[in-house]
């Protein structure tokens, strides 16, 4: 319950989650801290897991999200 209200209440503030699995890796959002070999060359780069997530404050970036890609 507490951490739905911090939830709610940072994103009426204008702090939101970034989005990144299934999305293509964008350096202005994401931090690749591993890469997965890949054989379909028509799916490198991107986003395959997760480790922590990030977060925008307004538009900006106060936290890089930190992810997995295929390479």
């Amino acid at each position: 319950l507490m951490e739905k209200n911090l939830r709610h209440n940072l994103q009426k503030q204008g702090v939101e989650a970034i989005t990144s699995i299934g999305n293509t890796f964008n350096s202005d959002f994401h931090e690749a801290i591993a890469g997965v070999p890949v054989v379909d060359v028509s799916i490198k780069g991107t986003v395959v897991d997760e480790v922590e997530t990030g977060y925008l404050y307004q538009g900006k970036v106060i936290r890089y999200s930190k992810v997995i890609i295929e390479e």
